[in-house]
């Protein structure tokens, strides 16, 4: 049980940072994230009103988790969209086969227009695969803040922008929730808590921190 677990940490916080870099890449702010645009929350209530209906498999339960957050990136797109700002400014296997599409758009639309790459799909590709972890994440075990807004991060401290920072990424990730995992069994004798929680605390202290730092950059 405890290695079924310790396994399934890794293979979610893998997907929850590679969907954060997803997000990150495409909005080019360090800010983006699942987390931070509501998609998590998306997900789950999706994943609530399936099992609030009556259906108690696990596949209706994932499917209702994908939607409920492709609902709410659609819903943010269109509330951007209302701004005037809409436009360019498990899966895993699927989003390193897309590492080519990633790299376009770290180049910019003009460039990677030149170099044959049709942006506006590749986008919304990466989206919809984003999304896709991020729901399957969320249907199996919960919320899970800070991981997709943190691992991007930390991992460009070791390498930068190109294939290897994508598996730097998800290994930053795997280990994350790996650690909040542990954190979560132990922390309150006889007591597990949601690794949630423990996550949830985390990402408040780093996007406070991550905030902080990015206005002094400005200034």
């Amino acid at each position: 049980m405890h290695g079924t677990r310790a396994l399934a940490a890794v293979f979610f916080g893998a997907a929850l940072a590679l969907s954060g870099t997803v997000f990150q890449t495409i909005t080019r702010n360090p800010l983006g994230s699942p987390d931070v645009i509501g998609l998590t929350t998306g997900a789950y209530t999706g994943a609530l009103i399936v099992m609030t209906s009556g259906s108690g498999s696990g596949l209706a339960v994932a499917i209702g988790a994908i939607l409920g957050g492709f609902g709410t990136a659609v819903l943010v797109a269109l509330l951007i969209a209302g701004r005037g700002a809409l436009g360019y400014s498990v899966l895993i296997v699927v989003l390193a086969c897309v590492q080519r599409g990633l790299w376009l758009v770290e180049l910019g639309d003009d460039i990677g227009t030149s170099l044959g790459g049709r942006m506006g799909g590749t986008k919304a590709g990466l989206v919809a695969i984003a999304v896709g972890l991020t729901g399957v994440v969320t249907a199996v075990i919960g919320p899970v803040a800070f991981i997709a807004l943190a691992a991007p991060h930390l991992a460009r401290l070791i390498v930068r922008n190109g294939p290897a920072h994508l598996v730097a990424t998800a290994l930053t990730g795997a280990t994350l929730l790996s650690v909040a995992d542990i954190i979560a069994q132990n922390a309150v004798p006889k007591h597990a808590l949601p690794v949630g929680v423990v996550t949830l605390v985390l990402g408040g202290a780093y996007l406070i921190y991550l905030v902080v730092r990015t206005a002094r950059r400005r200034v």
